[in-house]
């Protein structure tokens, strides 16, 4: 037996067509329509005639939308009146709800398509892995409240750093409409006066006796941290990035370029109106081709592990931005930094940190500083001092017999 719909006409009736068809629980029923349109249209759709598109409106539908204006006129509301309510509605509701393990994977699977340092990726790692920790990952990601954010935004000693995870997380998951996005702005952080650590620098005699423990080869690369400013993960790093090359820094213009693949937060800049004595100690010590520092992030570490002037984290950009701040100024301090944040950075760490006069002596420096020192060995059978540790070996016996410093000319 045929099962098609099939189409009748009922004077004198309210609704007079109505369309024969069989349910989809192979039960035969009708539906009654006023208009001979509606009721074509709503058997062409039950034979499997009707034209699709994701924006045709069924027959259900525009019974639906009768519905809404009938609720809406029954409120005193116009239906134009509450669309935007229904669409904000709508747009706020989530496609599915998945664990939280499973968007903590779906994020950091975004964050390194992105292209995201390693550090930062192990960074966001470490937070949301607190944040699994703390309610589990198989817990409904829509299971948890904004009651409960704050409290892993609070629950350690440096909630900023939890809320900023948390903004990015979330930001992420409203644009997957996985969460409604106005869920994290409902968040309250108690805020907390920040004491802000002093950063490391070095002293300028600190500075003095490090430009001459250190091997020969290691000055451009101490030179670009101490007075240009130029992040040491950008000379060297343990990630196997790109790296500053010799063909990077231009002595004639007096240039020195951090292409975008070379710079920690992957904005292309350039280094001028450098202080003179950094020129100074590039033309003399700056090698012809390749990279600044040719060598492994291990033998850095070891290198600098032999040295008696202690350097803890960016030590000599710290420096550079503090003696900067009253010999070079403010805005090209800012400028040669490359700062996203601007000025705003600066302040809160670097101002006001040396003296006016021991600005001038840090950017004093020059080359004549390592007058005397021994010169670097040849390479002998059964040398075991040879190389960049006999170097430093070296310059420290001939310091540790003469202290002073060379006068340098004025």
């Amino acid at each position: 037996m045929d099962k098609l719909a099939t189409l009748n006409y009922r004077p004198n009736r309210k609704k007079p067509y109505f369309v024969r068809f069989y349910n989809e629980s192979g039960k035969r029923t009708s539906r009654a329509f006023a208009a001979r349109m509606d009721a074509m249209q709503f058997m062409a759709e039950k034979s499997g005639d009707a034209k699709t598109s994701h924006f045709d409106i069924s027959t259900e539908e525009k019974e639906l939308v009768m519905r809404l204006k009938r609720e809406c006129f029954a409120r005193g509301f116009s239906l134009c009146v509450m669309a935007e309510t229904f669409v904000h509605l709508v747009r706020n509701k989530p496609v599915s709800d998945y664990a939280l393990g499973e968007v903590r994977d779906m994020y950091l699977n975004d964050c390194r398509d992105r292209g995201l340092r390693s550090s930062t990726l192990a960074y966001y790692t470490g937070k949301l892995a607190n944040l699994c920790a703390m309610y589990g990952e198989k817990i409904p990601v829509s299971a948890i409240t904004p009651d409960m954010l704050e409290v892993f935004i609070s629950s350690c000693k440096t909630p900023d750093h939890n809320r900023r995870i948390s903004s990015a997380f979330y930001k992420f998951l409203a644009e997957k409409r996985i969460v409604p996005p106005d869920l994290f702005p409902k968040v309250i952080v108690p805020r907390r006066r920040k004491k802000h650590k002093i950063p490391p620098i070095l002293t300028v005699d600190e500075t003095r006796r490090l430009f001459r423990e250190i091997p020969e080869s290691f000055i451009p690369t101490f030179v670009l941290m101490a007075f240009f400013g130029v992040r040491p993960q950008e000379i060297s790093n343990e990630h196997g990035k790109q790296v500053l090359e010799v063909s990077n820094v231009d002595l004639v213009a007096k240039t020195v370029r951090i292409l975008e693949t070379i710079a920690k937060m992957g904005n292309f800049r350039i280094i001028s109106d450098a202080p003179e004595n950094a020129w100074a100690w590039l033309e003399k010590y700056l090698p012809k081709s390749g990279k600044i520092f040719p060598y492994s992030y291990a033998t850095y570490r070891r290198i600098r592990n032999m040295l008696t002037i202690k350097l803890p984290h960016d030590v000599l950009r710290h420096s550079f931005a503090s003696y900067g701040y009253h010999y070079l100024g403010i805005e090209k301090t800012v400028e040669i930094l490359g700062q996203e944040s601007g000025y705003e950075v600066y302040k809160t760490h670097y101002k006001a940190m040396v003296r006016m006069q021991d600005s001038a002596d840090f950017f004093s420096i020059m080359p004549s500083i390592r007058d005397g020192l021994p010169p670097r060995r040849k390479q002998k059978i059964g040398d075991l001092n040879f190389g960049l540790s006999g170097e430093v070996a070296d310059n420290l016996a001939y310091l540790k017999v003469h202290p002073e410093l060379p006068q340098q000319p004025a």
